[in-house]
C-alpha cells in the first residue's frame, strides 16, 4: 500500500519511542504501521485508531479530530472500545492470537503496539479463487480453535474471523489479528450495516440486534465460512442473501468431495447453517463434529446462550438460557456414569428386567427354563391346597 495513503502519518513519524514505517494496511476505522522501537532496535507493528468515515488527520499531519464536532462523542466512544480492545488482546496470552506489547495515547487518538509477524494473510493465500491442500488445512485449524476457544472463556467474541484476518507466518502457523472491537461498536451504534458485518463471513445474527443473540456460534459461522473458502476456492454467499432465499450454495461435502475427508466438510457445513441453533455451540462440540466422535449423550445443538447439562435428566428443562460470558465458562459435561454404554443396566429394575436386558438366546433359554419351573411350582401348590380343602 502506497505510503501517501490519505490518512496516513508520514513516514519517518517519530512518536511514543517508535519511528513510523510503511503502511501494512488500513481500513474504515484505523491504520496499521510496520515501526521500529527505537530504544530496542526491534520492529513492531502499530494500529492507529482513525475512524475515516467521521475524522480525519489535522493540517498538522499529526492530530486526528472528528471532522464535525457534533461527532466527538461518537468518535470518544469508539476510542473507548479501542482501548478495552487492547487491555483484552493483552490478558489473552496465546502463540496463536496476535500479541499486543503496548496501548498508549497520542495525537489525540490512541495506538495499540504489537508484535511484529513475518508472512502474509491467509486472503492473499486465497488470491484468484485458490483453495488449500487438506494437510494445510488441518495444520491452521487447531491452532485457531485453541486461540478462539481462549477468547470465548475469557467472555469476548472476535465477531470477524475472515482471511484477511488470518495471518500466516513464514512457517504456516496462523495468528488471529484484527479484533474490531471499535468497528464493531461504531457500527452498530450508527446501525450502518456495512460497518459491521463482512459480507460471506459474517452470520445472519450480526445484521442488527433484532435478529439474533450473539455468542461463540457467530465466530464458529465465520470460521467455517473462512474454511468453506479454503476448500472451495469461493466465499460463502452474504448470510443475508442466503436467508432470503437468494444465496444458493453447494454444500461443503460437495464443494470438497473426493479431496477432504468427509469430517472436515460436514464440520465446516454444520458451522455455516443458517440458524444459530443449528451451529455447534461452542469449541468444544465443533471439534467434536470435526473429530466425528461426538458424544452421544452431550447435544450439539441448543439454544443460543444456553447451558448444557448432559446426563440422564438432560433435556428442554436443562438448556437454562444464561449471560453468554456466564455461560462460556461451564463446560460441557460428559456422560454421567447411568449413560455410559457397554452393557449397563438400567437402575431401579425388577431381576427378571435385569436379566432380560441385553440378554443372550442361551440366557434368554434358561430365564424361560426357570420362569418355567416357577409356574409349575405353583401349580402343584394351588392343587395340594384344593385337595386339603375337600376334604
Amino acid at each position: 500500500m502506497a505510503q501517501d495513503h490519505l490518512f496516513a502519518l508520514a513516514k519517518g513519524t517519530e512518536l511514543g519511542g517508535y519511528r513510523i514505517g510503511e503502511v501494512l494496511g488500513s481500513g474504515g476505522y484505523g491504520i496499521t504501521y510496520k515501526a521500529e522501537e527505537i530504544a530496542l532496535n526491534r520492529t513492531v507493528a502499530i494500529k492507529e485508531y482513525l475512524p475515516n468515515t467521521f475524522a480525519r488527520r489535522a493540517s498538522d499531519g499529526l492530530t486526528v479530530k472528528p471532522r464535525e464536532a457534533k461527532q466527538q462523542e461518537l468518535f470518544n466512544w469508539g476510542l473507548d472500545r479501542f482501548r478495552q480492545e487492547a487491555e483484552t488482546l493483552v490478558s489473552l496470552r496465546h502463540p496463536n492470537i496476535v500479541r499486543v506489547l503496548r496501548y498508549f495515547a497520542a495525537n489525540e487518538t490512541a495506538y495499540i503496539v504489537m508484535v511484529y509477524e513475518r508472512g502474509a494473510s491467509l486472503g492473499e493465500r486465497l488470491r484468484g479463487g485458490a483453495t488449500m491442500p487438506e494437510k494445510e488445512i488441518e495444520a491452521l485449524i487447531e491452532p485457531l480453535l485453541g486461540g478462539i476457544e481462549l477468547v470465548h472463556k475469557a467472555g469476548f467474541l472476535h465477531r470477524d474471523i475472515k482471511p484477511d484476518n488470518i495471518y500466516l507466518r513464514d512457517d504456516g502457523t496462523p495468528v488471529l489479528l484484527d479484533f474490531g472491537a471499535a468497528r464493531q461498536a461504531i457500527g452498530a451504534r450508527t446501525q450502518s450495516i456495512t460497518s459491521i458485518v463482512s459480507p460471506g463471513y459474517s452470520p445472519f445474527e450480526q445484521y442488527g440486534k433484532a435478529v439474533g443473540e450473539q455468542g461463540p456460534w457467530t465466530d464458529i459461522y465465520a470460521l467455517g465460512a473462512t474454511l468453506y473458502r479454503c476448500v472451495s476456492g469461493a466465499r460463502p454467499p452474504a448470510a443475508l442473501d442466503r436467508v432470503g432465499g437468494k444465496g444458493a450454495m453447494p454444500p461443503a461435502s460437495e464443494a470438497g468431495n473426493g479431496r477432504y475427508k468427509p469430517a472436515l466438510l460436514a464440520a465446516i457445513d454444520r458451522a455455516l447453517a443458517v440458524r444459530a441453533e443449528d451451529r455447534p455451540q461452542d469449541i468444544a462440540a465443533w471439534r467434536a463434529v470435526l473429530a466425528a466422535k461426538a458424544p452421544r449423550s452431550t447435544p450439539l445443538l441448543a439454544e443460543p446462550g444456553a447451558t448444557l447439562v448432559a446426563g440422564p435428566d438432560a433435556g428442554p428443562a436443562n438448556m437454562r438460557p444464561e449471560a453468554h460470558s456466564a455461560s462460556l465458562n461451564t463446560p460441557m459435561q460428559g456422560p454421567s456414569a447411568a449413560m455410559k454404554t457397554g452393557g449397563s443396566r438400567p437402575p431401579g429394575t425388577s431381576w427378571l428386567a435385569r436379566t432380560l436386558h441385553g440378554a443372550s438366546p442361551a440366557r434368554l433359554a434358561v430365564a424361560a427354563g426357570v420362569l418355567f419351573i416357577a409356574i409349575l411350582g405353583l401349580v402343584v401348590a394351588l392343587a395340594v391346597i384344593l385337595s386339603r380343602a375337600g376334604r
